[in-house]
């Protein structure tokens, strides 16, 4: 891969990762509500899942459910219920205020590094956007794997640093929200944006 393909491939690894989305509102929402360093967590299950993502577009199985109707629009609602079963979630969470000091004691990692890695795994938005951009980085005369390889964790590298700096700039904000009407707002506005981008899979996938 010549260094000008590999700066093109940062580039677009930075727009996508850039680009808001439920991976992306995940990490800031976690670093509200946990701080940046269990923010960790749920940043590497998101590279867990998009990891996944890349493999199976290089496998050839990106086409695959890309052209079967059924596996993709069984992948698509799939998605779409998981982020509006997580945005229901929000709205119904609890609205004490945090005890920042006993945060440790209460968070689950587990489930937050699962939780991500299911988000980016159903995002078949993402399946999409691999199968139509990963081509174009592919040099005839370079070996398949190392391709791979470098194309994995240049985008898994610059997804890390563009969810640290989100999980940074929330962090800074759980102080302020600190209120139990505030907390409120926020529970509403992150899980209605989930839904919304649920129902929005569920719309283009039954105009599909």
């Amino acid at each position: 891969m010549s260094i000008e393909i590999w700066i093109s491939l940062v580039v677009t690894g930075l727009l996508i990762s850039i680009s808001p989305g439920a991976g992306a509102l995940n990490t800031m929402k976690q670093s509200i509500k946990y701080g940046f360093k269990n923010t960790l967590y749920p940043i590497f299950g998101l590279q867990l899942g998009w990891f996944i993502q890349i493999i199976i577009v290089f496998l050839g199985l990106g086409n695959i459910i890309i052209d079967s109707t059924i596996l993709y629009n069984l992948l698509s609602w799939l998605g779409a219920i998981y982020l509006i079963i997580l945005g229901i979630k929000e709205w119904n969470s609890r609205i004490d205020k945090f005890d920042f000091k006993d945060t440790d004691n209460k968070i689950n990692n587990k489930h937050n590094f699962w939780s991500a890695v299911l988000i980016n795994l159903l995002n078949i938005k993402a399946t999409i956007l691999l199968v139509a951009i990963l081509p174009i980085f592919l040099t005839i005369n370079i070996p398949f794997l190392k391709q791979v390889f470098i194309i994995a964790c240049t985008l898994i590298f610059l997804d890390i640093i563009v969810m640290i700096i989100y999980a940074s700039l929330a962090s800074k904000l759980r102080f302020i929200i600190n209120d139990s009407k505030n907390l409120k707002i926020l529970n509403i506005i992150v899980g209605s944006i989930l839904i919304l981008l649920g129902f929005s899979l569920l719309y283009n996938s039954i105009n599909i």
